[in-house]
């Protein structure tokens, strides 16, 4: 058995969080392995069995991010039904309730100008966004098919509702927005639904 499976359960979240903490307290180059693994009560052999880096650490956060959003738009978004707009709430909701339960500290820190440039150079934000971008065009092309939506360019609405929301739940989470998730949420999904609504005739 390796070590690494030997290893205790939250070790790995320990490391973590306590980066977490350091890189917002101080800054992501101010923050030294050591100090994450002390902070974490473990050794930096332990921390380089799960991390490259302490930048391998930083991508490795971040994925989980759009990882987790990316599996909410899967799981309400890979089919169309008789009634795709539940499944747009339902998806909202979901993202929502996400963004309200996970940690902000993350999300807020990497907003910051020193995090989102390392972002933008490893051009994470831009492969996970492309694909949510194609699982939300491909739904819409779905519900033009069947009739739901009025006839539109999927990937242009697709990148568009994408970028929207991504703004409005951004915004919120960094403080630049007045209003809470509970205020906003039914905002967006009538914006949503004003976007793609077929128009009723005359």
């Amino acid at each position: 058995m390796s070590n690494l499976i030997m290893m205790p359960q939250g070790t790995r979240e320990s490391i973590l969080l306590s980066a977490l903490t350091l890189f917002h307290e101080k800054g992501f180059d101010a923050t030294s392995v050591q100090e994450i693994t002390d902070a974490a009560g473990c050794t930096k052999d332990t921390f380089y069995l799960f991390f490259d880096t302490k930048f391998d650490l930083l991508i490795k956060m971040e994925e989980k991010l759009f990882t987790d959003i990316d599996n909410i738009i899967s799981k309400e978004l890979a089919v169309i039904t008789n009634d795709p707009f539940a499944q747009i709430d339902r998806a909202l909701d979901e993202c929502f309730l996400y963004a309200k339960n996970t940690n902000l500290t993350l999300i807020r820190l990497s907003h910051t100008s020193e995090i989102l440039g390392i972002i933008e150079e490893d051009k994470i934000a831009e492969k996970y966004i492309s694909l949510l971008v194609d699982k939300i065009s491909g739904f819409i092309s779905k519900g033009i098919e069947k009739g739901h939506f009025r006839t539109l360019n999927p990937k242009v609405y697709g990148r568009i509702i994408c970028d929207f929301v991504h703004q409005m739940v951004e915004a919120l989470i960094t403080d630049q927005h007045p209003v809470d998730f509970e205020v906003l949420k039914p905002e967006i999904s009538i914006i949503v639904r004003k976007i793609l609504e077929k128009k009723e005739s005359k």
